[in-house]
């Protein structure tokens, strides 16, 4: 992993940080800490196996899953949408919902990422694994598919984080542009 990335992850993953302790919501903060020590650690550390972070990561997911899933998200799961549900409060709540949404998504896929990059060697020397293993391994854990849809993923929280923007939701942009960034990194150095 170059240098150049792994600043923009760790960059990326203090971003999060501090949109969700604006939010100051527990879970959003322990999920964000979690991910800025997980890219902090694959970037630079290597103190933990990554196998350690993308359980950590998937975890995190989960549990803002389960928040959004009981009524503990911005919105319950199951509201219909009234007519006079339009209103600019309606529409800051789904935008709110859909940035949640996509960044608990966004957790597992970041634990996906961080496996289909294994652990480097800190010291750069040469691994004993051939390179042709190394590839292989590589392509079987992360297929084309995946890879398109966590690249979607990325894409759906750029035009979140635009759309929050001009609705001047700092925090939501935030979330939202952190997510993405963090998931445009890792895919660049895919």
């Amino acid at each position: 992993m170059s240098i150049a990335a792994g600043v923009l992850m760790a960059g990326a993953g203090a971003l999060c940080l501090s949109g969700a302790v604006m939010t100051k919501r527990w879970i959003a903060i322990a999920a964000s800490t979690v991910m800025l020590l997980a890219m902090l650690d694959a970037a630079f550390l290597w103190l933990v196996p990554v196998v350690v972070w993308a359980g950590a990561l998937l975890a995190m997911g989960l549990l803002l899953g389960i928040k959004l899933r009981f009524g503990q998200g911005p919105l319950v799961c199951g509201d219909k949408v009234l007519a006079s549900d339009l209103s600019n409060a309606g529409s800051h709540k789904r935008l709110e919902r859909a940035v949640t949404v996509s960044a608990a998504l966004a957790y597992p896929a970041t634990a996906w990422l961080l496996l289909a990059h294994g652990t480097p060697d800190p010291a750069g020397a040469v691994s004993a694994t051939p390179d042709s293993h190394r590839v292989h391994g590589t392509a079987t854990l992360t297929g084309s598919l995946p890879l398109i849809l966590i690249g979607a993923l990325a894409a759906a929280l750029v035009v979140l984080a635009v759309l929050a923007l001009r609705r001047r939701k700092g925090i939501l942009a935030t979330d939202a542009g952190g997510m993405a960034t963090m998931l445009s990194a890792m895919l660049l150095m895919h």
